[in-house]
């Protein structure tokens, strides 16, 4: 039996808890979708897919449906 790729999306990702938790899942093997406002910070994790969300605007909500499509739906939703 095939086991499937789990897939995470981690809010908050550029540093402390966020970023840890997002580099851990990777170390699993989840497809992981990090966020935040400093999207700099988030180059080199090994992330799926990568997005500039300010939670505090608006266009947050779209932009989280863009990183949730990009990294092919979601298993778990991490906000840190």
């Amino acid at each position: 039996m095939m086991q499937q790729v789990k897939r995470a999306i981690v809010i908050g990702a550029s540093s402390g808890i966020g970023m840890e938790v997002a580099k851990h899942l990777i170390e699993q093997g989840w497809m992981v979708g990090v966020a935040a406002r400093r999207v700099e910070r988030l180059q080199g994790i090994g992330a799926t897919a990568v997005e500039r969300i300010d939670v505090t605007t608006n266009e947050a909500t779209n932009a989280l449906q863009q990183l949730i499509e990009k990294t092919g739906g979601m298993d778990l939703f991490f906000y840190a």
